[in-house]
């Protein structure tokens, strides 16, 4: 693949940032890719002379997890490090099998608009490696100033987590999304805050990766199971665990190892 043509997710240009705006802000689970695949099709049509003239363009690949399926648009996250792209499809490709969590190989044509998640509106192919193995529903919140997206299991619910104002009488500035299966009383919360504070000396740490970004897992002195993870590139993000605490963590990891796996925050 060219890596001239690959973008990462910390550029952005002009045009990316008012169609950015199409996918960070407001972020719901279908209606953001809903309107990035409008934007790809007026972009396609308006470049069809461009893009007929581009039919000798290089070849790219993308192998990764589906996250959402719209119209003839699908939003798949890398497997190596979870970075994200919208690929629009001709409408003789049919969707209708393609399913989040299913693991995909990707070959599109043309190039990759500078947006995060990236635009890709040149799709040629979609192939199934491997379907999922059970129903995920892909998840994003704006918390604050940045938006999280991940693939939640079914069996797990999902809500905004409420933080008290602060004393001063300032606009509330923790943000958070809370993730629990369905009965038990373990959760786990990705949040942002205003202000993180340093964990005691009763935590062990060490360095790992969460999603494709770098990330410090602290556990409790004498447990088995982390309880809160913090991540260096983004010192306002945090995700919290009370699994240790409700005693079912072996019971959910694997589902809490697969959210995780998928997690993004941009």
């Amino acid at each position: 693949m060219n890596s001239q043509r690959i973008f990462t997710r910390t550029k952005l240009t002009a045009l990316a940032a008012s169609a950015m705006l199409l996918t960070a802000c407001g972020s719901r689970e279908s209606s953001s890719v809903s309107m990035v695949t409008d934007f790809a099709e007026e972009y396609r049509t308006s470049s069809a002379e461009s893009l007929t003239e581009n039919n000798n363009a290089d070849i790219g690949h993308i192998r990764g997890i589906v996250r959402i399926v719209s119209g003839n648009a699908v939003r798949i996250g890398t497997e190596d490090n979870n970075t994200q792209y919208t690929v629009s499809f001709g409408d003789e490709l049919s969707l209708a099998d393609i399913h989040p969590g299913d693991l995909a190989d990707i070959t599109y044509s043309g190039e990759i608009l500078e947006m995060y998640p990236s635009l890709i509106y040149g799709g040629e192919s979609l192939e199934v490696i491997e379907k999922a193995d059970r129903e995920y529903t892909c998840v994003e919140r704006t918390l604050g100033v940045c938006t999280v997206s991940m693939l939640v299991p079914d069996g797990w619910e999902y809500s905004d987590t409420e933080y008290p104002p602060p004393i001063d009488g300032d606009e509330v500035t923790d943000f958070g999304i809370t993730l629990s299966p369905v009965g038990s009383e373990g959760s786990i919360t990705i949040s942002w805050h205003s202000m993180i504070l340093g964990l005691g000396a009763d935590m062990d740490a060490r360095t790992d990766t969460t999603g494709g970004m770098k990330s410090v897992i602290y556990t409790p002195k004498g447990s088995e199971v982390w309880s809160v993870i913090l991540f260096p590139d983004l010192e306002n993000a945090a995700v919290t665990s009370t699994f240790g605490e409700s005693g079912d963590f072996s019971e959910y990891s694997s589902d809490i190892d697969s959210i995780l796996s998928t997690l993004d925050i941009y």
